[in-house]
């Protein structure tokens, strides 16, 4: 869930498979995963990063500044580190920007059109907290309307995860999928494919959620592949729960893959 947005600009992967169109293919269902130059302007190339060390020509990092409310954080690039192959992102209780704590953010320098979306990570559990996300997002600082599809963890239920979207900044799509698993006590794929007839998500390779509609009802704008960590301030409390700071807090990424 977002309510403001700095991004920049262009993406290329070290891993990338280049195209010079939008991603055209099925998604698992057989659904065919358009190609919307028309709606979407310049594609993409694919990705695939397994977070070795921070790849520039994919990946920028939000700085030195706060969203506002509901969150509750600053975020600084040096709360996002590397070691072992995986990406981790940090909340602590450092004040910055006028608040008293700081987390990192991690968003792709290009827009992403239809096609699938993947990532392998492992949330953070504590009260209070978005304790990891995975999600696309455009808005207004991309000369678009604001469209986001989400796949969210809130701290205080890591056996669930929350699935929503927005159109034209339009959300209260939420969905809550119970996974039979403590997400934070190991890596799982999560995944979203979507297209714009539909979204489906998946974790660990099976489909646990589907909306139908068309590219009015659905996000159809490129939007930018995203990864934070946050607290919510006391408007949000009924949604995260109670914050309550005693150390460190991480959520951890070891790979994203997008087609």
């Amino acid at each position: 869930m977002r309510v403001k947005r700095l991004s920049g600009i262009l993406i290329a992967a070290s891993f990338a498979l280049v195209c010079g169109c939008s991603i055209v293919g099925q998604d698992q269902d057989g659904a065919s995963i358009d190609n919307a130059n028309t709606i979407m302007g310049k594609p993409s190339a694919s990705v695939y990063d397994e977070f070795s060390s921070f790849n520039s020509a994919v990946w920028s990092t939000s700085s030195g500044y706060g969203n506002g409310s509901p969150f509750n954080c600053c975020w600084m690039s040096d709360h996002i580190t590397y070691s072992n192959s995986t990406m981790n992102i940090a909340l602590d209780n450092t004040p910055n920007g006028g608040y008293a704590y700081t987390s990192g953010e991690l968003k792709s320098l290009n827009l992403y059109s239809y096609g699938s979306f993947e990532a392998r990570f492992k949330p953070a559990k504590i009260s209070g907290i978005v304790a990891g996300s995975f999600f696309t997002y455009t808005g207004p600082v991309d000369n678009q309307p604001w469209d986001e599809i989400d796949i969210e963890f809130i701290g205080s239920n890591s056996s669930s995860i929350q699935v929503n979207y927005y159109v034209n900044g339009v959300g209260g799509h939420e969905k809550t999928i119970n996974l039979g698993f403590d997400a934070s006590s190991d890596y799982h794929n999560y995944k979203f494919v979507w297209s714009s007839k539909s979204i489906s998500w998946y974790v660990d390779g099976v489909k646990v959620y589907t909306v139908t509609g068309s590219s009015r009802t659905l996000p159809s704008h490129s939007g930018r592949v995203m990864m934070n960590l946050w607290n919510g301030d006391s408007t949000v409390t009924n949604w995260l729960g109670d914050f309550s700071y005693s150390a460190p807090i991480y959520a951890s990424y070891d790979w994203v893959k997008i087609n």
